[in-house]
C-alpha cells in the first residue's frame, strides 16, 4: 500500500529534489534555530546515509559568515554541539549589532557633547593634523576640526567685548538706554 501511494503521490525525482535542496540550503535571514530545523528536515527527507562529520561540515558551510567562522574555531563532535555553539554565537552577534554607541564623549572642558550614536561617528573619526604634538581639536591650522569651535568663538568674542569696554562699566550713558527702549517697543 505504501509503495502504491508513494508511486501515485510522490514525483519520480523527489529524492533528487530534496537532496539538491539539502546541499544548497543557506541560512540567509533565518535564525540558527530555523536553519537547524530546516536542515534536519531536509536531511531526514533525503534518506541519504550521512556521516556525522559530513553533516557538521555541511551544516557549517552555509551558515552566515560570522557564525560559520566561530564554529570553525571550535571542536565539534556531534550535531548537537554544532547547533548549541551556533546558537550562542548568533546570540553574541545580535547583541553586538543591537548595541550601538549611545555613549557621549565630552570635548575640551565639558563644553560640547559629541553624540557617538550617529552613523559614522567614533572617537577616532577626526582626521590627523599636519603638526605633531597637539590634539586634533586644538590644531592652530585646522580649527574647524573641533565640534564646539563656534561656541568657543562666541565665548572669545564676548570676552574681548568685555575686555575692550571695561572702562564703560559704571558710566551712565542716556543714549544707550534710549536705544534699548526703542528696540523693545
Amino acid at each position: 500500500m505504501k509503495i502504491a501511494m508513494t508511486r501515485y503521490f510522490v514525483p519520480p525525482n523527489y529524492k533528487q529534489q530534496v537532496h539538491l535542496q539539502f546541499t544548497q540550503l543557506t541560512q540567509e535571514s533565518l535564525s540558527v534555530d530555523e536553519y537547524t530545523k530546516k536542515f534536519f528536515s531536509l536531511a531526514t527527507r533525503s534518506e541519504f546515509p550521512w556521516n556525522e562529520d559530513v553533516m557538521i561540515s555541511m551544516y557549517r558551510k552555509w551558515l552566515n559568515l560570522q557564525i560559520s567562522s566561530g564554529l570553525a574555531a571550535c571542536r565539534l563532535y556531534t550535531m548537537v554541539d554544532a547547533d548549541q555553539v551556533a546558537a550562542q554565537i548568533e546570540e553574541e552577534v545580535t547583541k553586538k549589532t543591537s548595541m550601538k554607541f549611545t555613549t557621549t564623549s565630552y570635548a575640551k572642558n565639558d563644553r560640547t557633547a559629541i553624540d557617538l550614536s550617529k552613523e559614522g561617528m567614533s572617537i577616532h573619526s577626526q582626521p590627523a593634523t599636519i603638526l605633531m604634538g597637539h590634539i586634533g581639536y586644538q590644531c592652530p591650522i585646522k580649527k574647524n576640526l573641533h565640534v564646539g569651535f563656534a561656541q568657543e568663538k562666541e565665548a572669545a568674542e564676548q570676552e574681548s567685548d568685555l575686555a575692550g569696554n571695561s572702562s564703560d562699566f559704571g558710566v551712565y550713558v542716556a543714549d544707550d538706554l534710549a536705544d534699548k527702549e526703542d528696540a523693545i517697543t
